[in-house]
């Protein structure tokens, strides 16, 4: 016999915004629990974002490092960025794709939608497969595919390029890593973020 599955939703009773800055809000809100006792949720509110998984003709990742203040270290993650108001994901993640790390792809696809803590905060982040990837970080600006590149990544550090957002407030390096490696490293814990995780493995199901 299956557990009968209970309806645990909170009831919203009163709730104030005490924070507001340029992306963020936290609302504290009042609510009546299922056993009708009384308590609060504070609530980070974010617009929501995407995060993309550039793979290029030799399985590899196209990331970047940069560094986190709330963390205090640098980082390395899938390019992401946040939605700007009513915008589709997928316009998003084509807009930063080309911003973040100066990168076309031709062909997308949807892999998975997640909530990265739900606990305290409502942001959703979309993850998108790109592949069929452009350079467009060429000086004479002409678009390179990544296919016809020599892509040697025995050693990281050779396949950095160094990006700067239009962003003033972020600076970041564009690395390519092999999916494998990219896979070792979260073993190793050497990748800890999210987002960055959860679409490498997903993306691995699908290669």
């Amino acid at each position: 016999m299956e557990d009968k599955e209970f309806n645990f939703e909170e009831r919203l009773i009163k709730s104030k915004e005490v924070f507001r800055g340029k992306l963020l809000k936290l609302t504290v809100s009042e609510v009546k629990l299922p056993d009708k006792n009384v308590t609060e949720r504070e609530v980070v509110s974010h617009p929501g974002a995407v995060a993309i998984v550039p793979m290029t003709s030799h399985n590899e990742v196209v990331m970047v490092r940069q560094y986190r203040f709330a963390v205090g270290k640098h980082t390395l993650e899938l390019p992401a960025g946040t939605l700007e108001m009513d915008e589709e994901p997928i316009i998003c993640a084509k807009r930063e794709l080309e911003e973040e790390i100066q990168v076309r792809a031709n062909k997308w696809k949807k892999l998975i939608s997640i909530y990265p803590s739900p606990g305290y905060c409502n942001e959703i982040i979309h993850i998108y497969l790109a592949k069929e990837l452009e350079d467009l970080s060429k000086a004479d600006n002409k678009r390179e595919n990544f296919k016809d590149v020599q892509n040697n990544i025995k050693n990281v550090r050779k396949s950095q390029a160094k990006v700067k957002k239009s962003e003033k407030d972020e600076f970041i390096n564009r690395v390519i890593i092999p999916l494998n490696e990219v896979k070792d490293k979260i073993l190793n814990s050497e990748i800890m973020d999210a987002k960055t995780i959860i679409g490498i493995i997903v993306a691995s199901y699908i290669l």
